[in-house]
């Protein structure tokens, strides 16, 4: 038998452009492509808005399950710049933040604190997403863009005046990446949502889950004792929950 020829030409040095290393190697960006994997995404997202409340920008996070494999993510912050990303450019910077690895704020000057990898935040769900909407409320005009499988499906507008702040992601995990038999698990996101209520004692969180059967299952999370009931929490174990 033959042995293989390996060469090194230009014809074998790849260049893997926008968001190709994230879809080609997931597990680098969230763990793996099992259940895991696949919660990863709406903690991506919920991360993302927790910035703005552990600088005082918001109070609120709501997440709601539409359906085993859509989910929506709130946050009643300041809503993300919708302006070009540096002067003299085409795209905005909510758009880079949404399409550009390794882009994100660092100085000092926009956050005190940040609990998010940065470049490899809610990049990570644009890649990852059969389909994701953004819907931003800044300075009293709701704006939304969307992807599928990482690429734009509709251009960045303007939907009219409002008076809500924040911003909303509405998305699939990609059944490419992830496969077609997985599904949202309630209680793996009550957990989370649950352990920032009391890292932030200050905030409300929410779970909503209109998936089952047509009916609405909700928890509400806000834990103005911080850390101190915790460990008490946690001694019940399963039973006692």
């Amino acid at each position: 038998m033959d042995e293989p020829v390996y060469t090194n030409t230009e014809s074998t040095f790849p260049v893997l452009k926008g968001l190709e290393p994230v879809r080609l190697r997931p597990g680098m960006w969230v763990g793996d492509t099992d259940l895991k994997g696949y919660h990863q995404l709406v903690i991506v997202a919920i991360d993302f808005l927790t910035i703005e409340l552990l600088n005082g920008y918001g109070t609120q996070i709501d997440v709601t399950l539409l359906d085993a494999h859509t989910v929506q993510i709130s946050g009643d912050g300041r809503g993300f710049s919708v302006l070009p990303y540096r002067e003299g450019g085409t795209e905005s910077s909510l758009e880079i933040e949404l399409t550009l690895l390794q882009a994100g704020y660092i100085e000092d000057k926009c956050y005190d604190i940040s609990g998010s990898m940065h470049g490899a935040g809610i990049v990570v769900d644009t890649a990852l997403s059969s389909q994701l909407t953004v819907d931003n409320y800044r300075d009293g005009t709701h704006y939304r863009i969307s992807y599928k499988h990482g690429e734009q499906a509709s251009p960045l507008q303007s939907l009219g005046d409002t008076a809500h702040r924040g911003m909303t992601f509405t998305f699939t995990p990609d059944p490419e990446i992830f496969g077609d038999t997985l599904a949202f698990a309630p209680e793996r996101l009550r957990d989370y949502l649950r352990h920032l209520a009391y890292l932030l004692p200050a905030a409300t969180f929410t779970l909503t889950d209109i998936s089952v059967d047509f009916r609405t299952f909700r928890s509400d999370f806000l834990l103005t004792g911080g850390l101190c009931p915790a460990p008490a929490f946690t001694q019940r174990g399963p039973r006692g929950r």
